[in-house]
C-alpha cells in the first residue's frame, strides 16, 4: 500500500489513521459487499448498498483526505518557515524541498482522485446506461482490484440481462403470434389460468358468451371470474366445472343452447399446470335438425310421408 510508506508527521498522525481507516471502511463495507451482491446477481441488494454504503463511506475518506491533506500542508509551510529562519542561505534549497513537498501532496491527492473518484464515476455510468435499458455498452477493466471485481461483475450482470431482455422479447411476439392466430380463427376459444379465471377469449368465444348471458351482460366483466358464473342453476354450473377439469368431451345444455366442450391443459415444460383451453362448439342448430329428422323418420316409420324437413333457417350442410 503505497499510503503506509509515506511518511506521515505525528502532528498529522491520527489524520492518516482516520483516514486510513476510512478508506479501509469503504473497501470492506461499501465496495466489497457491492461485488459479493453483483455476483450473486441480486442486483436490488447492490443498488442498495451503493446508495447506504458505497457513496457514504466514499464520502467519509474524502473528507479524511482533506483533513490529512490540509495537515500535510500546514506541516510543509511550518518546515519552510523553520527553514527559512535558521538557514536564511539556504533559501532556494528550502524552497525547493517546499516546492516537492507541496507536489506530493497534490500527486498523492491526483493518485486517491484517479484510483477511487474515477472508477466509481464510470461504474456509476454504466449503472445508469443499464437503467435506461442500453446493454450494448462496453466496460473498459483496467485493474483486478476490489474496483475491477466490480466492473466484472457489472459486465456479466449486463450480459445476462440483454440475453434475459431478448428472450422475453422473443417470447412475447411468439405469444402475440399465437393470439393473433386464435382472434382470427371462426372457432370459440376460451383460455383459463391456474385458477380456472378467464383471461382470453377468441371472438367466436366471445359472441357465443354474449348469446348465453343475454343482452344484459357485458362480456368483459367475465375476465378475472371463473365461466361457471354463467350458468344460474347450481348443478349446470357443477357439470361445467367437472367436464373443463376433466378435460373429457362434454355436452350441455344452457340458456336455450347446446354446448360442446372439449378442454385440455396447460403446461409448461416442466409440467406445471399453467391453466386450460377450451374449444366451445354450438350445437344448438345441429341438434334441432337432430331432432327434426328423428320426427321425420318416426313419422315414417308409422306409415306417415307427408312431414318434410323445413329449409327456413338452415344453411350450408343443413340445408343439403
Amino acid at each position: 500500500d503505497q499510503f503506509k510508506r509515506i511518511e506521515i508527521p505525528p502532528e498529522a498522525q491520527d489524520a492518516a489513521t482516520a483516514f486510513s481507516e476510512a478508506r479501509t471502511r469503504f473497501v470492506n463495507e461499501g465496495l466489497m459487499p457491492a461485488a459479493q451482491a453483483l455476483q450473486a446477481a441480486d442486483y436490488n441488494l447492490a443498488t442498495k448498498v451503493l446508495l447506504t454504503q458505497v457513496n457514504p463511506r466514499y464520502s467519509e475518506a474524502r473528507e479524511k483526505m482533506f483533513v490529512l491533506r490540509q495537515l500535510l500542508q500546514a506541516r510543509a509551510q511550518s518546515d519552510y518557515q523553520t527553514a527559512e529562519q535558521r538557514y536564511q542561505t539556504l533559501l532556494k534549497i528550502g524552497l525547493i524541498g517546499m516546492s516537492l513537498g507541496i507536489l506530493l501532496v497534490l500527486w498523492f491527492a491526483w493518485m486517491l482522485m484517479r484510483g477511487i473518484v474515477r472508477p466509481l464515476d464510470r461504474t456509476i455510468g454504466y449503472f445508469n446506461q443499464i437503467a435506461e435499458g442500453r446493454y450494448d455498452t462496453p466496460i473498459l477493466i483496467e485493474r483486478e482490484d476490489e474496483i475491477g471485481q466490480v466492473l466484472h461483475s457489472l459486465e456479466a450482470m449486463q450480459t445476462r440481462l440483454a440475453h434475459d431482455v431478448a428472450e422475453t422479447n422473443r417470447v412475447a411476439q411468439d405469444s402475440l403470434r399465437i393470439k393473433t392466430a386464435l382472434d382470427n380463427s371462426t372457432v370459440g376459444i376460451t383460455v383459463s389460468d391456474a385458477e380456472a379465471r378467464l383471461i382470453h377469449a377468441t371472438p367466436s368465444a366471445r359472441g357465443l358468451l354474449q348469446s348465453l348471458g343475454g343482452p344484459g351482460l357485458k362480456v368483459d366483466s367475465l375476465f378475472g371470474g371463473k365461466l361457471s358464473a354463467l350458468f344460474t342453476e347450481p348443478a349446470l354450473a357443477a357439470r361445467f366445472d367437472q367436464a373443463v377439469q376433466s378435460g373429457a368431451q362434454a355436452d350441455l345444455e344452457a340458456n336455450g343452447h347446446h354446448l360442446r366442450l372439449i378442454a385440455r391443459p396447460i403446461v409448461d415444460a416442466k409440467g406445471v399446470h399453467l391453466g386450460r383451453v377450451t374449444q366451445w362448439t354450438d350445437r344448438t342448430a345441429e341438434v334441432a335438425v337432430e331432432h327434426e329428422v328423428a320426427d321425420l323418420v318416426s313419422a315414417a316409420a308409422a306409415g306417415d310421408f307427408s312431414h318434410r324437413l323445413n329449409p327456413s333457417g338452415k344453411d350450408g350442410f343443413f340445408l343439403q
